[in-house]
């Protein structure tokens, strides 16, 4: 699944519908109108931590979701799925893993070809001290990267918040039926990406793109799970086998079955 994961996500922009051609061009309009605020909203944002005792001690921890502690916590629901044999938690924990590495392959062939400068980094440097794009494969040169961290060059877009909404859009989807799900599960992601603004380590428009490339892989891998395994999605945790049909050109019918 992961590999097919892969493809259909590198082709899905050459199959989208009108709607999904009108959807884009509005994030698009959104994240460029965003782009123009940039400096103002860092401006807003670089000294909060300082005014606030508790946001300096709190967004670290927020932050962290989008990182260590969001990958603790998909291999903690792996472990309690297994231990306890719910069939469901480890299928969305599986697919909450597979969406978050999709969206950070993706986040970092962008940060690749971009070679933003973070917020933080512009605060110290002798030459640029707002924002700046170095271009593709910038931080590998050795003239360019001298004396500047990775942080010179992987601002664009925001690999925490693209992990954060992968993951957060599974669990919404998988467990819709719970209400609370969906609305927790956003509700952490979004601060997660507040975080990246409080901690300098992201402009605003980093952020959007982010989100967008972690909602498109859960939502992608969730939907080509389903269209696989369609007797999963009823959430039915008595049910111990998930099957599909496969007939090749000889009218050979070939059955799979994946069982927990």
């Amino acid at each position: 699944m992961l590999l097919h994961n892969f493809g259909e996500q590198a082709c899905a922009p050459f199959h989208m519908t009108g709607r999904d051609a009108l959807w884009l061009t509005g994030i698009s309009i959104a994240s460029a109108s965003v782009f123009f605020a940039d400096q103002e909203v860092e401006r807003i944002a670089r000294p909060l931590n300082d005014r606030n005792p508790w946001l300096k001690s709190l967004s670290p921890e927020f932050t962290q979701l989008g990182d260590y502690y969001g990958y603790a916590l998909l291999a903690g629901y792996g472990a309690y799925s297994l231990v306890f044999h719910k069939r469901k938690a480890l299928h969305t924990a599986v697919l909450a893993s597979q969406a978050a590495i999709t969206a950070g392959v993706w986040v970092r062939v962008i940060k690749l070809s971009t070679g933003r400068m973070r917020p933080g980094a512009t605060y110290n440097d002798r030459q640029f001290t707002n924002d700046h794009w170095f271009g593709p494969l910038a931080q590998f040169d050795a003239d360019t990267k001298r004396g500047r961290s990775v942080a010179a060059f992987d601002a664009f877009p925001s690999g925490h918040t693209a992990a954060a909404f992968s993951i957060a859009t599974v669990f919404a989807l998988e467990y819709k039926d719970k209400k609370a799900v969906p609305v927790i599960a956003y509700s952490l992601a979004s601060l997660v990406a507040l975080s990246r603004l409080i901690e300098h380590e992201h402009w605003a428009s980093d952020l959007i793109p982010g989100a967008i490339i972690g909602y498109g892989c859960g939502k992608q891998v969730v939907n080509y799970y389903r269209k696989l395994f369609p007797a999963t999605s009823s959430a039915n945790e008595k049910k111990s086998q998930s099957s599909f049909y496969f007939t090749n050109s000889q009218g050979v019918r070939i059955h799979y079955s994946l069982v927990f």
